[in-house]
């Protein structure tokens, strides 16, 4: 795809987004339902993972099965990170965290298991614990040992960990990359263009591209986002993606925010550079 085809998609993508909050009054939204599925959901499968409605999200119950094997980890502490993680999943598209969950309901094949599911359960919150039942069942789907279902409620934008953050309009200013040897030099060449749009109710879009602009030499991409000041992480759960490869999937960055620069870095690739990515801030929401 070309530089002018990307273009048109990113630019079609902003207005699509602004032209959706616009059609409502400040201080309302639409109460629309959209399912959270992953990418590999069986498309013949007779539940949605997950349903928002609004700024409510209701989480499918949820069995720890190995994601390679489907099937129950042999380790306790394997089943239940792969809920956890299941769970973390569906609230990061619905630009929620743990914290933002108000009712967790959990069944056990055993309810001796029950200090054992506190330990790592208590291990996922900063915020205070949800309300929570803790149930008996006579056997759980696969063989597991829990099924966790739970309702989350994004919190109001004044409480939201990304509100008065990073939402705005940002201008790139340097998309470098830090060597091995600890030589920082471009990674896009001199002069690349680029811009970041990140909005109130958690959609963003970033394009960078060298100064003239060459096809193999562009990264664009667009989703929703979430925030984690405790941890300095933007997760970015994309929709589309100039690299096929992301197309659905959830890159989670490290960043920098001073006054009004923002600065990320990329998980280190094979060869053991650093993609750093810095912005200024142009525009408020």
């Amino acid at each position: 795809m070309n530089r002018r085809v990307w273009t048109l998609v990113f630019v079609l993508s902003i207005s699509s987004l602004f032209t959706v909050r616009s059609a409502f009054p400040q201080g309302q939204t639409p109460s629309q339902r959209r399912a959270i599925d992953p990418p590999a959901k069986p498309t013949d499968s007779p539940v949605s993972l997950g349903m928002l409605v609004g700024d409510t999200l209701y989480i499918s119950g949820r069995v720890g099965l190995d994601p390679k094997t489907g099937k129950v980890p042999d380790n306790l502490d394997d089943e239940m990170k792969n809920i956890f993680d299941d769970f973390k999943a569906d609230l990061v598209q619905a630009n929620m965290t743990m914290d933002d969950l108000v009712y967790v309901e959990v069944s056990a094949s055993d309810l001796s298991l029950y200090d054992e599911f506190n330990a790592a359960y208590r291990q996922q919150f900063t915020k205070g614990f949800p309300a929570r039942s803790f149930l008996g069942a006579g056997s759980i789907f696969r063989g597991g040992h829990f099924e966790v279902s739970g309702i989350a409620v994004r919190r109001t934008p004044a409480a939201n960990a990304l509100a008065g953050s990073i939402v705005g309009t940002w201008a790139l200013t340097a998309a470098d990359k830090l060597l091995p040897n600890g030589t920082r030099t471009s990674d896009f060449g001199d002069h690349p263009h680029g811009l970041a749009i990140f909005t109130a109710d958690g959609h963003y879009t970033v394009e960078i591209f060298t100064a003239d602009g060459t096809n193999s030499d562009m990264s664009v991409h667009f989703g929703r986002y979430t925030v984690d000041p405790s941890r300095h992480t933007i997760s970015f759960s994309i929709d589309r993606a100039s690299f096929s490869d992301w197309n659905g999937t959830t890159q989670v960055r490290s960043y920098e925010l001073k006054g009004d620069e923002l600065s990320w870095k990329v998980p280190a690739r094979p060869n053991g550079s650093i993609p750093i990515t810095v912005l200024r801030r142009i525009a408020v929401q």
